[in-house]
C-alpha cells in the first residue's frame, strides 16, 4: 500500500480457478472471498470493510463476474464494442478491478451485452435469530 492507500481488486487467478469449476450460466455464484491490498493476497474480511462495503464489493463481483464471461472469448475490441467500452476497460474487467467500475455502469454493459436482471430481495438474518431465512440478494 503506497501512501496508506489501498485498492480492492479481486485474486485473478482465484477467478481462473473457479472459472475452469463453473459453466458460463452460473458464473454470477462465484463467491468474492480474497482481495489483494498492494503485492499481497488478503481475505476480504481483513481489508477493514464494513458488512455494506464488502456486500457491495462482493455484488459488482458477480456482476463483473457475468459481464467477463459474456466477453471472455472475444477479441478486446470486439469485446469493447459490444458493451461500449474502451479496451482499457475490457482489461479492468478481466483483471477484475472491481473499484473502477460503479454497479450502474455494470449493469449498464450487462444490458449492452443483451441481458437485464431480475432480483430477489432476502432479508438479512438477525444475529440472535433462528430464522434461516437466507440474507443473499439472488441476481438471476
Amino acid at each position: 500500500m503506497k501512501n496508506g492507500t489501498s485498492k480492492c481488486v479481486v485474486d485473478s487467478a482465484e477467478i481462473r480457478d473457479q472459472e475452469k469449476k463453473e459453466s458460463h450460466s452460473n458464473i454470477a455464484k462465484f463467491d468474492v472471498s480474497r482481495t489483494r491490498q498492494g503485492s499481497k493476497t488478503v481475505h476480504i474480511s481483513e481489508t477493514g470493510m464494513d458488512s455494506v462495503e464488502l456486500y457491495k464489493t462482493n455484488f459488482k463481483s458477480h456482476l463483473m463476474m457475468f459481464i467477463y464471461g459474456l466477453v471472455k472469448n472475444m477479441k478486446q475490441k470486439d469485446a469493447a464494442n459490444a458493451l461500449g467500452i474502451t479496451q482499457a476497460q475490457v482489461s479492468l474487467l478481466k483483471n477484475q478491478r472491481v473499484s473502477q467500475f460503479s454497479i450502474d455502469r455494470l449493469i449498464e454493459m450487462a444490458f449492452a451485452g443483451g441481458f437485464t436482471f431480475k432480483l430477489s430481495p432476502h432479508q438479512i438474518a438477525k444475529e440472535n435469530s433462528t430464522d434461516s431465512t437466507s440474507n443473499q440478494l439472488d441476481v438471476l
